[in-house]
């Protein structure tokens, strides 16, 4: 093994449970409300008369189809809104070492591309998310890359000339575009993106260890085979190099895989778009640039605080083919192979999620779903187990053509969102660790060289008091969240409670009288049936004594007529009881509905409370994130203030070097005086002398 290959050292990994995201997005510019109408996150669906569904019901009713999302986003969201609420805080949880993954699924032309990429004047996810990021960690552009990340999970320690030949990977991309005038291009294209989404705040991450690297991949798999899109002057087709799956430890990674080392968010778009420009697409009757295979652009992230301890996160934005008919989109050769292969890897994800569904509930092994059937749920093998921080975005078209293909999507976001994430917590202790160590060196540095400013000390104590107010503000804040949650909740179910009680009641009632009813009709009915059967007796009998006859008749008409009046006095006995049990109810029914208008007025208040503090939620999180701008300028300027410390301490040490010099050389200087002085005084006592021996002279 080459001793410069290092495996991932193992962390301890903290988990929580959560069934998976799935949002739908609707797309606009497409009449909406005659099949499909939105409630509370719930989508309704009218089946149109051709649909085939409509065609199987034998008994003509309206078919009205639910189905429930974790959030429904409408035609006039906003690339922003769909970013904040589905991607921003997974991409957070990624810079803080997490892993996630993002999977955009629909029928073909739902706009999947669209979410994913988006426009210039409307940047999609990935190009937000790339923006977030390097706007987020600060990276130097003109750094070098020394920890290159492997797809087996490993990482490459680079040598210097490993480094060169990374740098000229990256550079033979940039290249590689067709002209200059492309490359030209996508970078007014970024730059106008990056002037649309500069409003937007970026992220707090928990620490900037010394090494923050980002690395790059995009592969597609088109017919069951999995090609780089990063290969420069490959070709379609055969004449690509078809790259294989491989295992290591239970993880599944692409043998070959080219990874580009990036620095900036204007090089990760570059390398984006060269990988675009090598997607297989075609034109089919549903869609003008159908992608013909489905996308995976991998962003890697190598963190740490020397080679030894160091943390590798990826995320991986999945762009899925859309699902197709062959009746509807008349595909034919080619096109028809492209279909039946997108369409049994589709296929084989469904089959994969119900599996997982299945045994999740039933507490077995999830390994044994059929992820080996098909090359993408091998790659998303990690992700569909719940294993990762993954979510989901379902694209449909409203329009009545696709009705049927829709359905499909939406059944499979169902079955998704029942799969149980234990959404993985990255637990950087280690990384944390050693940055405090490196942190704490610095600081012991400054002290030994007793050198400190206020400005430092003033930004630290920023630093400290800004987080602690934003710890507590978010700690507040999810407290009177829970109370105010737990308060409605309960509020709720009682009345739930009531309210089933009283229907249950009131049907009971319903119930007695309708049985009530149907026996006096079945009494009237009897009565009736006798009467008759007494006036056939009566013709039939035939006296011959007229007198006898006339006295019995009179008799039986007198017997006849009290029987039918009781039979009358008790049926309207009956009745009469029968009308005041009906008042008694319709009052019943009355109060009922007085006290559901008052149950209804006090769902209202309650609505309004929870809009109050759903606002309040908002004005909370906007001051979260103002304090959290606030604490990333005040960490920037901490590191400024550090930097001409630095600068400071440099020129200190070089103002007391030259002041050294300068005192020796003042000391050689007054040696050289007091050797001039000493010269000075044995002259003087020379001349001293000299006059002295003249003067004996003159004198002699």
């Amino acid at each position: 093994m080459d001793p410069d290959l290092y495996g991932i050292s193992q962390q301890q990994t903290e988990y929580w449970d959560e069934t998976l995201n799935v949002y739908l997005r609707i797309k606009g510019r497409v009449p909406f409300g005659d099949l499909y109408t939105i409630e509370d996150n719930v989508l309704s669906c009218i089946v149109p008369a051709s649909s085939q569904a409509a065609k199987l019901n034998r008994q003509n009713r309206i078919i009205i189809k639910k189905f429930s999302f974790s959030k429904i986003f409408g035609p006039h969201t906003t690339q922003d809104e769909l970013f904040d609420v589905t991607v921003r805080e997974k991409v957070l949880d990624f810079i803080n070492g997490a892993n996630g993954s993002l999977l955009t699924y629909g029928v073909s032309g739902a706009g999947k591309t669209y979410t994913m990429i988006g426009t210039p004047g409307d940047p999609g996810i990935i190009p937000r998310a790339l923006n977030y990021i390097f706007r987020t960690v600060c990276i130097n552009p003109n750094s070098r890359p020394c920890c290159k990340p492997m797809p087996n999970g490993k990482i490459e320690i680079l040598s210097r000339s490993k480094q060169e030949v990374e740098l000229q990977v990256r550079q033979g991309i940039f290249k590689d575009q067709s002209t200059s005038a492309e490359l030209l291009k996508h970078e007014r294209t970024f730059l106008s993106m990056q002037n649309t989404l500069k409003v937007t705040p970026v992220g707090v991450v928990d620490f900037f260890p010394p090494i923050f690297e980002v690395w790059v991949s995009f592969v597609e798999i088109y017919n069951e085979n999995i090609f780089d899109l990063l290969e420069v002057n490959s070709n379609r087709g055969q004449q690509r190099t078809k790259l294989q799956i491989g295992t290591s430890h239970r993880n599944t990674y692409i043998k070959g895989v080219k990874h580009i080392f990036v620095t900036t968010g204007l090089e990760a778009y570059q390398i984006l778009q060269f990988g675009l420009h090598n997607i297989s697409y075609a034109s089919t009757n549903l869609n003008m640039h159908s992608s013909r295979a489905h996308c995976i652009f991998s962003i890697k992230l190598v963190s740490g605080n020397n080679c030894e301890e160091y943390n590798v996160s990826n995320f991986n934005f999945c762009d899925l083919a859309g699902s197709e008919r062959m009746k509807k989109t008349l595909n034919e050769g080619d096109r028809a192979k492209e279909s039946s292969k997108i369409n049994t890897s589709l296929s084989v994800l469904g089959r994969c999620i119900r599996s997982v569904r299945e045994m999740q509930k039933n507490n077995s092994d999830i390994c044994s779903a059929p992820f080996r059937d098909s090359k993408l749920t091998q790659l998303l093998q990690q992700a569909l187990q719940g294993k990762e921080n993954i979510c989901m975005i379902v694209n449909m078209s409203p329009s009545p053509e696709t009705f049927d293909e829709n359905q499909q999507a939406l059944i499979f976001s169902t079955i998704a969102q029942e799969v149980v994430v234990k959404e993985p917590k990255a637990n950087p202790s280690q990384l944390q660790g050693a940055f405090r160590t490196f942190r704490q060196s610095l600081t012991n540095g400054l002290c030994e060289n007793d050198f400190s400013g206020d400005e430092l000390k003033e930004a630290r104590n920023d630093i400290a008091r800004l987080t602690l107010e934003m710890s507590e503000m978010k700690q507040n804040f999810e407290i009177i969240l829970d109370q105010e949650t737990s308060h409605l909740r309960k509020n709720y179910n009682i009345i739930l409670n009531i309210k089933t009680e009283q229907l249950a009641e009131a049907q009971q009632e319903i119930e007695r009288l309708k049985k009530s009813n149907n026996y006096l009709e079945k009494t009237r009915s009897e009565l009736h049936w006798k009467l008759n059967k007494l006036e056939e007796q009566q013709e039939t009998i035939v006296l011959s004594d007229s007198e006898q006859e006339d006295e019995e008749n009179s008799s039986f008409s007198t017997r006849k007529e009290d029987k039918v009046g009781d039979i009358e006095e008790q049926h309207l006995l009956q009745v009469k009881l029968l009308e005041d049990k009906i008042k008694r109810l319709e009052a019943i029914i009355r109060e009922k509905e007085s006290e559901a208008d008052d149950r209804r007025l006090h769902d209202e208040e309650n609505r309004k409370r929870l809009d109050e503090l759903n606002c309040t939620n908002s004005e909370l999180r906007d001051e979260i994130r103002k304090l959290e701008l606030t604490l990333h300028d005040a960490v920037r300027d901490y590191y400024e203030l550090e930097e001409q410390e630095k600068s400071l301490r440099i020129a200190f040490n070089d103002l007391t070097a030259r002041n050294c010099v300068l005192e020796d050389k003042n000391i050689l200087l007054m040696q050289e005086l007091d050797e001039y002085r000493n010269r000075c005084l044995l002259q003087q006592q020379e001349l001293d002398d000299l006059k002295n021996s003249n003067t004996e002279d003159i004198i002699n």
